[in-house]
């Protein structure tokens, strides 16, 4: 799935009835131009080297200079009003969320997890190039347990994704049966990470999430994964939501009831919790230093991505 299959078609407050696509420019044959597959007198918007963005109409077709002119209107103008338009929906739509809640998103959800579903919460997962920080192997559940494990997390790359940037890494099957490593440190307080020797073996049927920016990816509460340090000259930034059933409730307590149900996507609020066989270890005595996942990770001396370097 892709991020911009997440925004419907414009309302008809758009000058021009449009959708934007994300395409390459040639930065080597004809620099500046659209790669194969699209026309000399389409029109586009650079956006970075390589990346351009192109306007289509309601069927599908790239739209042309010509067409913008005829309409009374530039690629610039249709770009900023396509930008006006998302910047008032995601004030009216709980900021970022709008992605999350989009139909194409919880049609996609309801069929992993079940019609209740409600938003655990969301981060953004940064990698700056030649330096970003590894994140050490761990399940997501270590992290928030919950009355059963109908939970997924959902990654959005923002940036083009490769071998080189630090792509996350996911190990199949690891969320099955009952697999729940431990995350605590060898004080006995919760370190956020799993000690690498443990692991070895599934270690290495990781495979990494790649692709490109705009593209989503959907994994297990209790898949193993981790990532590398961003060793390319290139940003790897990946936005992260995490989306619970309804009937999921964190065993840690919900501290405001209104502020729970106001993060439902899909179904009526649900005072019943399901309750399932699942392993788990709750993450106390918490961590020594709390924070980002970086931070809470920091305290262990248990890395693998160090050692591996």
């Amino acid at each position: 799935m892709h991020l911009l299959d997440t925004i419907p078609s414009p309302s008809p407050a758009l000058p021009l009835p449009a959708t934007q696509r994300l395409a390459r420019l040639d930065t080597i044959g004809a620099p500046g131009r659209l790669a194969r597959g699209f026309g000399a007198s389409t029109a586009f918007l650079s956006l970075s080297p390589g990346l351009a963005c192109v306007f289509a109409d309601p069927d599908g077709a790239a739209l042309t200079h010509q067409a913008l002119g005829a309409a009374g209107m530039s690629a610039h103008q249709l770009w900023n009003a396509a930008a006006a338009e998302l910047a008032t929906r995601a004030h009216t739509e709980r900021g970022v969320e709008f992605l999350v809640r989009s139909p194409a998103v919880i049609s996609i959800l309801t069929k992993l997890i079940g019609p209740g579903l409600r938003l655990h919460g969301s981060k953004l997962n940064m990698k700056s190039a030649q330096y970003g920080s590894p994140v050490e192997w761990h399940q997501d559940w270590a992290f928030y347990p919950h009355t059963n494990d109908d939970i997924l997390a959902i990654g959005v790359l923002l940036d083009d994704c490769d071998l080189e940037n630090g792509p996350m890494l996911v190990t199949p099957g690891t969320h099955t049966g009952a697999t729940m490593w431990d995350h605590h440190g060898e004080d006995g307080c919760f370190a956020g990470l799993i000690d690498p020797d443990q692991i070895q073996d599934d270690i290495k049927r990781a495979v990494p999430c790649m692709g490109k920016a705009g593209s989503m990816s959907f994994h297990h509460v209790r898949a193993l994964h981790g990532s590398a340090t961003n060793t390319s000259n290139r940003p790897r930034n990946l936005l992260l939501y995490e989306v619970a059933a309804s009937d999921a409730w964190p065993l840690m307590g919900v501290k405001d009831f209104d502020e729970f149900n106001s993060r439902l996507l899909a179904g009526p609020p649900v005072v019943a919790p399901r309750l399932t066989d699942v392993p788990v270890r709750m993450p106390l005595p918490p961590a020594k230093r709390q924070g980002s996942i970086y931070e809470t990770q920091s305290a262990s001396k248990k890395s693998y991505f160090t050692r591996a370097a």
